[in-house]
């Protein structure tokens, strides 16, 4: 089964203004490739692509696995 292309909404994320806040359904697949989106963009990397859900509380983004257990503190993995 091939995993649901989240870029879209983490470039929203990417691309709100400081004081946005997530259309989505908290803990969400769609809300956390959100605050992934917005995460890229407050940490001065680069617009997001290839953004799909992973196991338990991870995502894939930009080539990084990310950890979005608690979306105020995401961390990479790897």
């Amino acid at each position: 089964m091939a995993k649901t292309d989240l870029t879209p909404q983490a470039m929203e994320g990417f691309q709100a203004g400081a004081d946005a806040s997530c259309p989505y359904l908290a803990s969400s697949d769609s809300s956390n490739a959100w605050h992934v989106g917005r995460w890229l963009c407050r940490t001065g990397r680069s617009a997001p692509r290839g953004v799909r859900a992973s196991r338990g509380c991870t995502m894939h983004a930009n080539d990084m696995l990310v950890d979005v257990t608690d979306v105020r503190h995401i961390e990479r993995r790897q």
